[in-house]
């Protein structure tokens, strides 16, 4: 369970991980003549995008997070996050606002900074890196498939340079759940399960098939 601190950027309930990800997707499509470059492959050489459905995108990187999602030991090593440094806070004022930052440990004056990432399955609340396990990334999800992967190559406020989000889909037989990890180059910076939505209803619209690194799943 997460653990209960006081409280992006994508989201302050449901308008604002509405708001993050048309901010993304807005960025995605206003860039569509000047695509960025192609992703390395896992021997560092460029090509086309993969077409693959089996989860895998030639990319180190986020090969190694999809690894982890599916209960390989990639997340004890340390590498899954790429925390965002963020001032911590002993207060909330007004409406809860995961824009202010992680809650501050009794043993820290405000305003210390602390290595942070963004979760939570609606609106995200900041937690310390160290803090956070698998279970807490997963938040009750058991993914079964790895969706889609978009490639984003942009400066986010707060959350600063992101390159990837990573879809994956929990489907049982009462239906599908998404699970959504917003990447920088190194590692998960944000996690947020699209409110309950299904991984159709999750991902943007009319995004230039050349920044689907690996396409949604049809």
């Amino acid at each position: 369970m997460i653990p209960r601190a006081p409280l992006l950027v994508l989201t302050i309930g449901a308008a604002i991980l509405g708001a993050l990800v048309v901010g993304i997707w807005t960025l995605v499509e206003r860039d569509k003549s000047e695509p960025g470059p192609e992703p390395p492959d896992a021997n560092g050489s460029t090509g086309p995008r993969s077409t693959s459905t089996t989860g895998k995108t030639g990319i180190p990187t986020v090969d190694e997070i999809i690894s982890s999602v599916f209960g390989d030991h990639a997340f004890e090593s340390g590498r899954f996050f790429e925390p965002v440094t963020v001032a911590c806070v002993t207060t909330r004022v007004g409406a809860p606002a995961p824009v202010e930052g992680p809650a501050c440990s009794p043993s820290q004056p405000e305003g210390s900074l602390v290595k942070s990432v963004q979760i939570g399955p609606c609106s995200v609340t900041w937690f310390p890196a160290d803090s956070i396990g698998l279970p807490e990334v997963l938040q009750g999800l058991r993914p079964t498939e790895t969706y889609a992967v978009l490639e984003v190559n942009r400066e986010l406020p707060v959350l600063g340079f992101v390159a990837y989000v990573v879809y994956f889909a929990d489907r049982t037989a009462d239906g599908a759940t998404t699970l959504v990890l917003t990447m920088g180059s190194q590692g998960v910076k944000q996690v947020n399960t699209a409110c309950g939505q299904p991984p159709e209803r999750s991902i943007p619209s009319n995004v230039d098939p050349k920044l689907w690194i690996l396409p949604p799943r049809n």
